[in-house]
């Protein structure tokens, strides 16, 4: 996020986790520095975060938290955005209809395992995992 091009693409950032350690606080920093715009919609339902979310009139919702703990994977389910796409991070397929792409590495999802998947695969060139073999 922070070596998009300013001029070509506004970025908004959604804080949706209530229960933030740390660590969870230093993240949510960095994002503020690195984005246009920074929303907290952790205290509203899932509903009201996607109605906002539309509101803002993003074109692309990218999910960051996959499937964990406090991801709150519902508001994708209500589509407040025409392009819904799940970042690096989680391996494997969503399988939710919601979701039309994924954002994978050859390591995470080499490009034969397409059919596997439920989103269309956007293959990033370097992957965000350590360890992973670089180009």
């Amino acid at each position: 996020i922070a070596r998009h091009s300013r001029g070509a693409v506004e970025v908004t950032c959604y804080g949706l986790r209530n229960q933030r350690d740390a660590g969870d606080r230093r993240y949510e920093e960095g994002l503020r520095v690195t984005c246009e715009h920074f929303v907290q919609l952790d205290k509203v339902s899932d509903y009201d975060a996607s109605k906002a979310i539309n509101r803002f009139g993003n074109h692309i919702l990218v999910n960051m938290n996959g499937y964990t703990a406090s991801a709150r994977t519902e508001i994708f389910a209500y589509n407040p955005c025409p392009v819904q796409v799940l970042m690096q991070g989680f391996a494997g397929t969503s399988g939710a209809p919601y979701l039309s792409h994924t954002l994978v590495d050859a390591v995470q999802a080499p490009p034969e395992s397409a059919p596997f998947y439920t989103e269309k695969l956007q293959m990033l060139p370097v992957s965000a995992f350590r360890g992973a073999p670089g180009p």
